[in-house]
């Protein structure tokens, strides 16, 4: 009989822990009640492309360049090449497509445009140049 207790004793025992384990809630982490679920890590947003100023001649260039009559236009492209940011020059449609380009512009001036200076760790345009 007291074999039968002892064994009973620890069933109980086991079953109550387990039980209790089970049914253990966390404390809510979640001011608004909202419940036990891990918060959210922020997802970065895309970077935006950098628009040239206002009243420039650059023009920021969307797509692919079909431009008609462009033939002739001075383009700029930002690209990653190793391990910083460089500014690619051509004239006309003819882009080196090898590059991944960050951004594409188009100078509508008159004149011969000067390339602007970026910065070599950010690939951002600190100076239009025109």
């Amino acid at each position: 009989m007291k074999k039968l207790l002892s064994i009973l004793g620890t069933i109980g025992l086991t079953a109550t822990s387990t039980t209790s384990l089970i049914s253990c809630e966390k404390p809510n982490n979640n001011e608004n009640e909202g419940g036990n679920k891990p918060e959210p890590k922020p997802t970065p947003e895309p970077e935006k492309l950098q628009q040239p100023p206002k009243n420039s001649n650059w023009k920021l260039v969307d797509g692919f360049i079909n431009e008609k009559n462009n033939d002739s236009k001075k383009y700029i492209g930002i690209v990653k090449i190793e391990n910083g940011w460089k500014i690619i020059k051509w004239t006309g449609k003819n882009i080196e497509w090898k590059y991944q380009y960050k951004a594409i512009y188009r100078w509508d001036g008159i004149n011969e445009p000067e390339t602007p200076i970026i910065d070599k760790n950010t690939g951002k345009i600190t100076d239009w140049k025109g």
